[in-house]
């Protein structure tokens, strides 16, 4: 499984060379095909004006959300930390 993730790594970075962000980045948004993964679900990611409001409970960065809410709530945008922050949680 490890070697998966150092094959994701550079495609990551790659996303976010042009400015990109994933935002809603989670396990189900990465495919598998052979030993190459497939980022899907790319409409919801962020550049330019265009701002990801989605997210997964379990993988947005916590720095993203307001810690007075009860319940998960984005106040601040995606950036690439928040997608380095889903890449370890998965």
């Amino acid at each position: 499984m490890m070697e998966f993730f150092e094959v994701l790594h550079p495609v990551v970075s790659g996303v976010h060379a042009p400015g990109v962000i994933i935002g809603d980045f989670n396990n189900l948004n990465v495919l598998k095909q052979g030993s190459v993964p497939k980022l899907v679900d790319a409409d919801s990611m962020q550049y330019g004006k265009y701002y990801c409001r989605l997210f997964t409970a379990g993988f947005v960065d916590p720095r993203l959300c307001d810690p007075k809410m009860t319940s998960l709530m984005l106040i601040k945008p995606h950036d690439k930390l928040s997608d380095w922050y889903a890449f370890t949680t998965m």
